[in-house]
């Protein structure tokens, strides 16, 4: 089991402040050798929110210095947006994750037994407005991250009341998020305008917590449900030693498990279609009549759209199917 973790959001240099600049190679090596005096236990791990650019160095640093199977960890934030339309979102961070306790060792904790929850991918909200201190006009901390990314991994990685530091508290965040994991956090920060402004923030959100924690379940509603489509996805269900029983909520996927198609086939029973229209059992699927669809032969005839032109006797899903079709066969081009 993992008894600590050290977490630190790395400076990008990005030049957002005058703190933001990559650290050097001399740079990077003392950190680690301050880490090394710090960290008393054998059974820590080690996550850095990195620029992706700066990601193959500093993996390559963690290694060199005791930590094994350093992977990548992507934050996607599918509520970014940016102005202008001609450029990519950037909607991803970087994160590299490491560990100093072999692998036969190691217990992670995650959610639950569907594969697609140990994935390294988290939805997470951006930061809509950065935390600015009573009587300023400007972000405590430029680069400030969800509190959700620090409180998701260290829930992950160690059990709670685990000791956790934060390097670079910045405005909290890090602090915050594995606070609300449970874990006894230290946190260090060298800068005096970001440690003012985080003691404030820190303050604030311990005088009205259930406040905050009522908004931050709010604000979260949107990402849980984009989370829990990606995680039926694919297909997948729990193993249980009755075939026929249903798996849990988070497997119902429209397609059956290569298990579930396995123990069908075995039995010589056809795989169940459902029409994707009713969602009803359909022995014989018809298709779509719109070449462009791609939803495929899964419908009753009786959940389809006749073709309005006389004598066609096409069916389609929808009325934009419909319009799709009445233009590929029913209208020609003048001339």
């Amino acid at each position: 089991m993992l008894s600590g973790l050290i977490f630190w959001d790395m400076p990008f240099g990005l030049g957002l402040a005058d703190w933001d600049e990559l650290l050097s190679d001399d740079e990077l090596k003392l950190f680690f050798k301050q880490l090394a005096t710090v960290n008393t236990s054998a059974s820590s791990a080690l996550a850095l929110i990195v620029h992706f650019r700066d990601a193959g160095r500093v993996a390559a640093a963690m290694e060199e210095n005791g930590f094994a199977d350093v992977h990548p960890f992507f934050v996607y934030k599918p509520t970014q947006n940016a102005r202008g339309t001609e450029c990519f979102i950037h909607a991803v961070e970087v994160v590299l994750v490491g560990y100093m306790t072999p692998r036969g060792l190691r217990r992670l904790n995650f959610p639950g037994p569907n594969p697609l929850l140990r994935h390294n991918m988290r939805f997470s909200h951006n930061v809509g407005s950065r935390y600015v201190m009573p009587g300023e006009d400007v972000a405590t901390n430029p680069t400030q991250k969800h509190p959700n990314v620090a409180q998701h991994l260290a829930s992950i990685l160690c059990v709670p009341g685990a000791k956790v530091l934060v390097v670079g508290a910045g405005s909290g965040s890090d602090l915050i998020g594995c606070i609300r994991a449970g874990m006894d956090v230290v946190g260090v920060e060298k800068d005096a305008k970001q440690f003012i402004g985080c003691r404030s923030r820190l303050v604030a959100a311990a005088a009205d917590w259930e406040k905050l924690s009522k908004a931050n379940a709010k604000e979260w509603a949107q990402v849980e449900a984009l989370r829990v489509r990606a995680s039926t996805f694919a297909s997948w269900e729990e193993p249980t030693e009755d075939a026929s029983a249903p798996g849990p909520a988070s497997s119902s996927s429209s397609s059956s498990s290569s298990s579930s198609r396995g123990a069908a086939d075995s039995a010589g029973a056809a795989p169940v279609v459902k029409c994707l229209a009713c969602g009803d059992a359909v022995e014989s699927p018809v298709r779509c009549g719109s070449a462009s669809c791609r939803e495929g032969k899964r419908f009753h005839a009786s959940c389809l759209l006749a073709c309005t032109s006389d004598g066609c006797e096409a069916m389609m899903c929808s009325e934009e199917c419909g319009e799709e079709h009445f233009r590929e066969q029913h209208t020609k081009t003048p001339g």
